[in-house]
């Protein structure tokens, strides 16, 4: 019951994809809402930065970004029989910042920024901290989003069970990434291709 209060995924869960020049309609998602994006902060609307939402900005640095980067996209190059990227021409073009969402320090560095600049509205974390501690961290993320948790939560080991409904093998081997499938551009790919051993 109390992880409820945290956690309450359910058949109804909505999943929108910007594609195909679908238009989201915000009103359309019942509160609170929880929005993932990769775009830089630079391009994020007035609205978003007017509204009080907050912002969780998650960092993974540039060697493992860079890696898991090189074989998403070959996978997805594969998936729609396209050739597929040399690391060498990959590499080249991460250092030239040729990405799909910008130049990695521009991206890394536009959030950092505005978190320095509005420390109650956006947070940055990096994924190495919330894998070396990450019920630490789930607690942090959860207070800074206004739902932090109670102490007989902390007591029953809400967060704990958080932790390991998110973790790597949970995920894996859920229905969703096992037979779900993400829009992306002018087709889909199947969600297992966003995991990697």
């Amino acid at each position: 019951m109390l992880l409820q209060l945290h956690f309450k995924p359910s058949s109804s869960d909505i999943q929108l994809n910007f594609t195909e020049n679908h238009i989201l309609d915000i009103d359309s998602i019942p509160s609170p809402r929880l929005l993932a994006t990769h775009v830089p902060f630079g391009t994020l609307p007035e609205s978003v930065l007017n509204s009080g939402c907050k912002i969780v900005y998650l960092c993974r640095n540039p060697k493992d970004t860079f890696v898991s980067l090189c074989h998403f996209s070959n996978k997805v190059r594969e998936n729609f029989k396209l050739e597929l990227v040399s690391i060498n021409t990959s590499l080249d073009y991460f250092c030239n910042g040729i990405s799909q969402f910008g130049p990695y320090w521009d991206h890394v560095l536009g959030y950092w920024r505005a978190h320095l600049h509005r420390p109650d509205q956006v947070m940055f974390l990096t994924y190495e901290e919330l894998k070396e501690n990450p019920v630490s961290n789930v607690m942090k993320i959860a207070e800074f989003v206004g739902y932090g948790f109670s102490e007989e939560e902390v007591k029953n080991g809400v967060c704990e069970h958080i932790v390991k409904l998110c973790g790597f093998e949970n995920l894996i081997e859920s229905d969703a990434t096992k037979n779900g499938k993400t829009k992306i551009m002018n087709g889909s790919i199947d969600n297992n291709l966003f995991f990697r051993r």
